[in-house]
């Protein structure tokens, strides 16, 4: 588990300080929160490989079962999916798919209705907060 510690803190550590150099052209404005958790994120992960030297934590072993491991992995595919469809598809339509698909992969026993009322009464909300509220319009794509 040390290793392991040490491993994901230096890859970690390197992800946050690319993503702080990206933050740096931002503008001023703009630039404060993704400054702050860069930092934030690059303070744990130093405090979690100096950890990783010191052994101070009792270690437990984690196990995953084998469906929890498929659920992630499929997760991890919607979620890069649902990124890539945004400027084709749309806010609205990718968004719906997603919900859907996600949704039914956490609870396979959930009824399609539920499922479609949900995904709908949260777009709904959504669209209407950030277009007319914050006037934020969504990406529009293909279909809306």
């Amino acid at each position: 588990m040390r290793l392991t510690n040490k491993i994901s803190s230096v890859a970690l550590f390197g992800i946050f300080l690319t993503a702080y150099y990206v933050a740096l052209n931002y503008p001023r404005a703009s630039a404060a929160y993704p400054k702050l958790l860069t930092t934030v994120g690059m303070a744990l992960c130093v405090g979690l490989f100096a950890q990783s030297f010191l052994g101070t934590s009792k270690e437990n072993a984690f196990t995953i079962a084998k469906r929890d491991l498929i659920n992630l992995l499929i997760s991890i595919g919607l979620m890069a999916l649902y990124a890539s469809t945004i400027p084709v598809l749309g806010y609205v339509t990718s968004t719906s798919a997603y919900m859907m698909a996600q949704m039914w992969v956490l609870n396979r026993k959930s009824k399609i209705g539920v499922l479609l009322l949900i995904t709908v009464v949260v777009n709904v909300i959504l669209y209407v907060s950030f277009g007319i509220l914050l006037n934020v319009w969504l990406p529009k794509g293909m279909f809306i």
